[in-house]
């Protein structure tokens, strides 16, 4: 007949020298316990030493017997790390409202603004006093684009916008992926900061036997939403480039795909989905004063103007954050 023998609360037994381990009762002075990855059997008071079978307890605190038993747990709390219940992973526990792959979003059109619309844009109407830039090539403008992106882009991080405004050059729209902007965000101290903020909303909601009895993704969105920002490259990657080429984040998921726990402590992963897009809409030229600067005026007339019409892009960054 095949039992469940669960273990309960006990102190540490002098005799056997072994913190962590357990014990598990067989019957008329047959006991034996577990410890160092292996059973090991003993008489009534002393150790014999020899090891019989190679199992541990399940995430319940219980072993199987084939005959009747008793189990205690012997010196404080297990000392393996045991999945968090009253949730199923993966889980969503946090989501802009903005969604991921909006293509209807205005800074993903191209090619939709005549030449008497872009004269009225700017705050000083920028595009209007300089009305040759209109006229010019694509091939003007990309250049422009190119040594703009020397001057700003450098280290480690260098070939994503180069990378970026060639992608933009061809012309092929679709999704941009980066395994350097996927590092380079995961790293950044804004998505540690905003990592921070979850991990101890969910701290907070495992109680000391291991288990969420809320709805986390509710709890989580409610305090991000008002106490967290998100990540977000600030005003120094503008020096590496990253800024330029990342300028601000259009969508965020979050999912929780491991969640563990040992006595107090907690370890788990975050999974991020992070998207922007390499484009500019109206505002981001008129009155930003980003309209002041060539760079983005070229940006700005090769993707808007129906002369060009190049197709902007989805810059998507993926990365796991540990804890």
């Amino acid at each position: 007949m095949v039992l469940l023998a669960s273990l309960v609360p006990r102190g540490t037994m002098a005799s056997s020298g072994h913190q962590n381990s357990w014990e598990v009762m067989w019957g008329e002075g047959n006991n034996g316990e577990w410890w160092n990855g292996g059973w090991q059997r003993r008489g009534k008071s002393e150790w014999e030493g020899e090891k019989t079978s190679s199992f541990r307890p399940d995430d319940r605190g219980c072993v199987t017997l084939n005959e009747p038993a008793k189990g205690y747990w012997i010196d404080g709390e297990p000392d393996y790390w045991k999945p968090v219940t009253g949730l199923t992973l993966p889980l969503e526990i946090y989501h802009t409202k903005r969604e991921m792959d909006d293509y209807s979003a205005d800074d993903l059109q191209s090619g939709d603004i005549s030449r008497n619309e872009i004269i009225r844009i700017g705050k000083i109407y920028n595009f209007a006093i300089n009305p040759d830039e209109l006229a010019y090539p694509a091939s003007w403008h990309f250049n422009i684009m190119k040594a703009s992106a020397e001057v700003v882009a450098w280290g480690e991080y260098a070939p994503v916008v180069r990378e970026m405004i060639s992608r933009f050059e061809s012309n092929t729209g679709g999704t941009y992926k980066s395994k350097l902007l996927d590092k380079a965000m995961q790293e950044h101290k804004t998505t540690g900061k905003f990592s921070q903020d979850i991990i101890n909303v969910i701290r907070g909601e495992v109680d000391d036997l291991g288990v969420v009895t809320s709805n986390l993704k509710d709890v989580v969105t409610s305090h991000v939403n008002q106490n967290s920002t998100l990540p977000k490259f600030n005003d120094y990657d503008w020096l590496n480039g990253l800024g330029a080429a990342v300028h601000d984040v259009y969508a965020v998921q979050v999912t929780l795909t491991k969640l563990e726990f040992k006595g107090k402590e907690l370890r788990g992963t975050l999974s991020y989905k992070i998207q922007d897009h390499f484009g500019l809409d109206r505002p981001d030229v008129d009155g930003k004063g980003f309209e002041n600067l060539i760079p983005y005026r070229s940006w700005f007339l090769l993707q808007r103007y129906d002369k060009y019409g190049y197709k902007p892009f989805i810059s998507e960054m993926v990365f796991d954050y540990e804890f």
